[in-house]
C-alpha cells in the first residue's frame, strides 16, 4: 500500500496546475492528506484496501 502514496506522487509530477483542484480532491479522497503536523498522512476517506486490488490481480483472483 505504500505504492499507492509513491505513485500518486510521481503522477503529481507529470499534471501542470491547471489540474491542482483535482488532485487535491483525489488525495483528500483516496490516497489521505498529509498530516498538517509531523509526518504521514490522515486517513482517507475510502480506506486503501478497499478500492485497490493490486494484490488481487497479482494473485489472479478476480474483483
Amino acid at each position: 500500500l505504500d505504492q499507492i502514496i509513491i505513485g500518486f506522487d510521481l503522477i503529481c509530477d507529470l499534471f501542470d496546475d491547471d489540474a491542482d483542484d483535482l488532485l487535491e480532491y483525489f488525495e483528500k479522497t483516496w490516497i489521505g492528506e498529509p498530516k498538517r503536523r509531523g509526518t504521514g498522512r490522515k486517513k482517507p476517506q475510502f480506506d486503501h484496501k478497499l478500492w485497490n486490488i493490486h494484490d488481487r490481480v497479482v494473485a489472479t483472483v478476480p474483483r
